[in-house]
C-alpha cells in the first residue's frame, strides 16, 4: 500500500514538472514576441544630421554618371550600432531628371559626444537628354519602417548631351583654395584660332566669380582678354556665395565664356568641391545646428 502511494506521488511530481516546464516555454515565447528587440531601441536612439551643400552637377556625355558625397554626422549614444546598417535604399524624390544608380556608406572615426562622421556616396545618372533641375532632400529607405527624409541643401543639375566643346582644355588642373575661396587653374586654347575670353560664371545659384584675372591681369568683362592658338593661360578669381543660406560644403561647376570668329561660345567644366577636407569641431556643430 505504501509502495502504491509512493509511486503515485512520484507520478504527480513528474506531471507537475512537465506542466511547469511547458508553462515556462510558452511564457518565454510570448515574451519574445512582445518585448522590443535591443536593435530597435538602438535605432530609436540614433540621430542623423546631414551637411548642407550648394552643389552643381553637369552631365555632358551620354550615359554619364556622377557622384554625390553626402556628408553627415551620426550620434548614437555610446554604442557602435548605426541605423544605416538596416538601410535598403536611397532616392531623391524631388527631381525628375536624375535617378540613383548605387550607393555606399563609409564610417569615419568617432568624435566627442558619441558622434561619428559618415559619408553617403550616391552615384546618379540622368533620366533625360536635356534639362535643368534642382533638388534639396534625400530619402533613406529601411526594411521595417517608414522612409526618413533629410534636407541636404541645394543640388543643381544640368543635363546637356550636345556635341562636347573642347576648345579649352585643362592644362594643370584647377581648384578652389581654403579658406580664402580663391579659384585657380591652368588651361589651354585647344584650337588653331585665337579667341577672346570674356567671363567666368557658375551653374550654382548665388555663387559668382569676382576679381577675375587672366595670366595675372584683371579681366575687363567688356573687351575680354585675347588668347592665342595653343596658348596656355591661367585663371584666378574670388569665389563669392552671395545669398543668406548657410552651406557647409560647395561643389561649383565653372562655365567659361569666350568669343571666337565673332560667335559667342561657352564651355562647362567639371565641378570643384570645397570644404570637405576641413571638417573640424566647429563645422560638426554647424551641421548639427543646421537641422534644428
Amino acid at each position: 500500500m505504501k509502495s502504491r502511494v509512493l509511486w503515485g506521488l512520484v507520478i504527480l511530481a513528474i506531471i507537475a514538472v512537465v506542466f511547469y516546464a511547458g508553462y515556462r516555454i510558452l511564457s518565454s515565447d510570448e515574451s519574445s514576441k512582445t518585448k522590443p528587440k535591443e536593435g530597435n531601441n538602438q535605432q530609436i536612439s540614433s540621430e542623423i544630421y546631414f551637411g548642407k551643400w550648394n552643389a552643381s552637377i553637369a552631365f555632358l556625355k551620354e550615359k554619364e554618371e556622377n557622384s554625390l558625397n553626402l556628408i553627415f554626422i551620426e550620434q548614437n549614444n555610446g554604442n557602435d550600432f548605426s541605423k544605416l546598417d538596416s538601410l535598403v535604399g536611397v532616392q531623391f524624390d524631388d527631381t525628375e531628371i536624375v535617378e540613383v544608380v548605387e550607393y555606399d556608406i563609409f564610417k569615419g572615426d568617432k568624435t566627442g559626444n558619441n558622434q561619428r562622421l559618415m559619408n553617403l556616396i550616391v552615384d546618379i545618372k540622368p533620366k533625360t537628354n536635356q534639362g535643368i533641375d534642382k533638388f534639396s532632400t534625400v530619402s533613406l529607405l529601411y526594411k521595417d519602417r517608414e522612409p526618413e527624409v533629410y534636407n541636404i541643401g541645394d543640388i543643381h543639375v544640368y543635363v546637356s548631351q550636345e556635341p562636347i566643346n573642347d576648345a579649352i582644355i585643362v592644362e594643370d588642373g584647377y581648384t578652389v583654395s581654403y579658406p580664402k575661396n580663391v579659384f585657380f587653374g591652368s588651361f589651354k586654347n585647344n584650337t588653331q584660332r585665337e579667341f577672346r575670353f570674356v567671363n567666368l560664371t557658375s551653374l550654382n545659384d548665388g555663387i559668382t566669380y569676382k576679381n577675375i584675372k587672366i595670366n595675372g591681369v584683371p579681366l575687363d568683362s567688356g573687351d575680354g582678354m585675347v588668347i592665342q592658338p595653343d596658348e596656355v593661360f591661367s585663371i584666378e578669381a574670388n569665389l563669392e556665395v552671395n545669398n543668406n543660406t548657410d552651406y557647409q560644403f560647395l561643389q561649383v561647376t565653372p562655365v567659361m565664356h569666350y568669343i571666337q570668329d565673332s560667335k559667342s561660345c561657352e564651355q562647362t567644366l567639371m565641378g570643384t568641391t570645397y570644404g570637405i577636407l576641413n571638417i573640424d569641431d566647429k563645422k560638426v556643430k554647424e551641421i548639427i545646428n543646421s537641422d534644428k
